[in-house]
């Protein structure tokens, strides 16, 4: 296995840094128990940040039919263990709650991001963001799901070397492009071409599996 920690070689020197091994699954809930308008906010916002999730490539998001099915045989009022459970029902890794609330004429959006699976412990976090706007806050959720992705790395297998180029078992759906790379260890890679879910890249003699 190789852990790109990806530091992203820019045009100029830049770095962009990627710090957490984070391949996973994750679904969405929308927290339905606060009215007909914030509750359709509610959904609204799930429906941002899922799309967010699923354009970076990082998780693949539960589909939306299987997560409402699974919250229609919850309880009402169903706590963390009935939401573990059905996170571990849908085969994710995580889930994340999404809830909207009104507060002194300021609607408050949140979503709380927790592990199932004791790998992704440190993703455990709660986003806030406040708006005077209703519809400020999918864009503002959607925003910080986006932002908090500069903070995850990609895990790839190395899956078979030839002529100098290896095949790599991540791509575009990962988060890969064309360009150079480094591993935790410092090492360099040349990432040539992606497809949606491979890479051909050149690896240093110390990465590649015939070495």
């Amino acid at each position: 296995i190789i852990l790109l920690t990806l530091l992203l070689l820019l045009p100029g020197g830049g770095l962009f840094a990627e710090r957490i091994a984070v391949p996973g699954t994750i679904a969405v809930f929308p927290v339905q128990d606060a009215g007909l308008q914030l509750n359709a906010l509610s959904r609204k916002s799930a429906d941002s940040v899922t799309d967010v999730f699923d354009r970076l490539g990082r998780f693949l998001p539960v589909d939306g039919d299987r997560v409402q099915r699974a919250m229609e045989t919850m309880p009402k009022g169903s706590g963390d263990e009935a939401l573990i459970m059905a996170t571990r029902e849908l085969g994710a890794d995580l889930y994340a709650v999404v809830s909207v609330s009104l507060e002194s004429g300021t609607v408050i959006g949140t979503i709380a991001i927790r592990p199932v699976s004791p790998s992704y412990g440190r993703l455990q976090q709660d986003i806030t963001v406040r708006s005077k706007v209703l519809m400020n806050i999918p864009l503002k959720l959607a925003r910080e799901i986006a932002l908090l992705h500069k903070d995850m790395a990609i895990e790839t297998r190395v899956m078979e070397t030839r002529e100098g180029l290896s095949l790599l078992d991540a791509g575009q759906w990962h988060g890969l492009a064309p360009g150079r790379y480094r591993t935790g260890s410092g090492a360099s890679i040349d990432i040539r071409n992606t497809g949606r879910h491979r890479s051909l890249a050149v690896l240093p003699e110390g990465l590649s599996p015939s070495s």
